[in-house]
């Protein structure tokens, strides 16, 4: 069944409030897992960036003990996960039928004259 995997690829950190590697900006990329399409169907993914609040003191949690499942927790709160999901379900579906019936390869040449 197809999935989605959201991935943090990236996080910018930053000192502020007395704490160190604050982080501040995720960078992420999301795939499309166990997709069913025909050979040369472009598969669609998105990439991006988004911006952290600040933590307090309590919420804080030390760059060495943020863990892929927090970070990805982090990710989609601030994404529209469902829109996000939809929009490359309904690209891929766009890809299928365009892998489906290829148009053949022209090219061009100029006359010699």
């Amino acid at each position: 069944m197809m999935g989605f995997k959201y991935t943090v690829a990236l996080m910018d950190t930053a000192s502020e409030n007395g704490m160190d590697d604050v982080v501040k900006t995720l960078h992420y990329r999301i795939t499309m897992t166990d997709v069913d399409a025909p050979e040369g169907t472009l598969i669609p993914f998105r990439f991006g960036t988004v911006d952290l609040e600040s933590p307090d003191s309590g919420s804080f949690i030390d760059f060495s003990n943020i863990s892929e499942a927090t970070a990805e927790a982090w990710l989609k709160s601030k994404l529209n996960c469902e829109y996000l999901e939809v929009s490359l379900t309904q690209e891929l579906e766009a890809n299928k039928v365009v892998a489906s019936n290829p148009v053949p390869q022209t090219t061009s040449k100029m006359p010699s004259w």
